[in-house]
């Protein structure tokens, strides 16, 4: 009887044993095919693996029970971005950063102070770093720096007037001896109205289409920059404009609309600028005839607390006027040794590559810091015309006769780069010391050694 109860039960607990078995294994396999609904699966045609449809592809566990069961909780799928882009953003963030400080920290240092708001500016960022990458550029023998004006409406026949005896020099026997083919010349428009970029170019293509010659004209946009630079009379667009150019080429020919090139000198010019970029490494040369005043007589003083330089020889004025019949000009020579006349911006060869890196932070870093700043490039009370009562008139600030604006800053600039020896920097000094001056006596303003005219239309 025992016997039989005990069989009894050892069935029992082995049909328990099996039924839980069996409710255990249908469970789990209910769990699988859950969890098989959310896996990729096979296409039978083509065999690769397919994506789930309507499926989230992002999940985030979390802890709902201290047993450590996970709930799946769905969340819309964000935007990744690579490795390498995440990197590239980092990197221009700090560059921007690195720029901003390195700028302001530069113009502060040569008493500029450009404003943060305006450093911050990506287009000026754009040009500061461009400028400094010209320290790079590894200039081709032969080249002829990139020639490069800018007119607005009202000097448009007086340059069309004038571009023949370009065309002359740029196609002469002189000029190939030394130096490639020109290929284009950059005519800026600064031009309130866009639309006379196609202007000038339908009037000055014509003219050396036959040589070879591509007129190019971009449209500088004074929205860009400090409200100062759209006033044309601060001439502020003047050095933005080269700043820009040196960035792409290294080497600018900056010629106004009034500036001819004298062919009975195109030897001399060709040899001498070849000579200077080539050979000597310089950074600039004023190309056109010496003023016969002096700097301080022509620049408002407020320009010195920006960028300081030797007074003495800055304020020792000379009384020469170029119109005058009742004084004795100097000779040449005096003229360039006496170190102070102004050099007129209206001509200039401007050098910045790899062959001299201090042109840039010494000459054109400074020169565009300044273009920035209103009071540095275009002072309070400094008159465009000149005439000596201003000098009694501005004594509280400007205490000058008149203010030449980017010309006062080139001559600042470049005379303290070249600690005022006119033999190294200006066209008529180079042709002094190389012996290519005939007649030393002078006449007048222009010297029969002078490479260039400044003229008008017609003269």
């Amino acid at each position: 009887m025992d016997r039989n109860v005990n069989l009894l039960r050892a069935i029992q607990v082995t049909a328990l044993i099996l039924a839980i078995k069996i409710l255990f294994s249908k469970l789990l396999l209910e769990e699988e095919t859950k969890r098989a609904a959310t896996y990729p699966v096979p296409d039978q045609n083509s065999q690769k693996i397919q994506k789930p449809q309507n499926l989230p592809l992002k999940t985030t566990p979390k802890v709902k029970k201290p047993s450590d069961a996970i709930e799946i909780i769905l969340e819309p799928l964000k935007p990744q971005k690579s490795d390498s882009q995440i990197r590239t953003e980092n990197a221009e963030k700090i560059r921007f950063e690195n720029y901003t400080e390195k700028s302001y920290q530069y113009s502060s240092h040569y008493g500029i102070g450009a404003p943060m708001q305006i450093i911050q500016n990506p287009t000026i960022l754009s040009d500061i770093k461009g400028l400094e990458s010209a320290k790079t550029i590894n200039l081709p023998d032969r080249k002829f720096p990139t020639l490069v004006g800018a007119i607005s409406a009202n000097h448009l026949i007086e340059m069309k007037g004038h571009l023949p005896s370009y065309i002359e020099f740029l196609t002469s026997p002189e000029l190939k001896k030394y130096f490639d083919p020109i290929t284009e010349i950059y005519i800026w428009n600064i031009d309130s109205d866009i639309n006379f970029s196609k202007t000038i170019e339908e009037t000055m293509q014509p003219l050396f289409e036959e040589h070879g010659i591509t007129i190019k004209v971009p449209f500088f946009n004074t929205t860009e920059y400090p409200e100062h630079v759209a006033n044309l009379h601060s001439y502020a667009w003047k050095v933005l404009i080269n700043t820009k150019m040196l960035a792409d080429f290294g080497t600018l020919w900056w010629f106004d609309a009034s500036i001819k090139p004298r062919k009975e000198r195109f030897e001399d010019f060709a040899k001498t600028v070849y000579e200077q970029i080539y050979e000597d490494n310089e950074c600039f040369i004023f190309t056109a005839p010496s003023a016969l005043h002096g700097q301080g007589w022509g620049t408002c003083h407020t320009m010195l607390d920006y960028l300081p330089t030797d007074e003495e020889i800055w304020y020792d004025t000379p009384k020469e006027r170029p119109n005058s019949r009742k004084v004795d000009l100097p000779t040449i020579t005096q003229q360039v040794d006496r170190a102070n006349t102004m050099e007129q911006a209206t001509s200039m060869m401007q050098f910045a590559t790899k062959r001299n890196t201090e042109c840039i932070t010494e000459i054109f870093l400074p020169m565009y810091y300044c273009a920035l700043n209103r009071q540095c490039i275009a002072p309070y009370h400094g008159y465009l015309k000149c005439g000596e009562a201003h000098i009694e008139k501005t004594a509280n600030d400007c205490r000058s006769a008149c203010h030449r604006f980017d010309q006062s800053l080139a001559n600042v600039v470049v005379n303290n780069f070249y600690k005022f020896n006119k033999r190294k920097y200006t066209m008529r000094g180079i042709l002094l010391e190389k012996g290519r001056v005939g007649k030393l006596e002078m006449k007048g303003w222009a010297h029969t050694s002078d490479v260039l005219y400044v003229a008008r239309t017609g003269k």
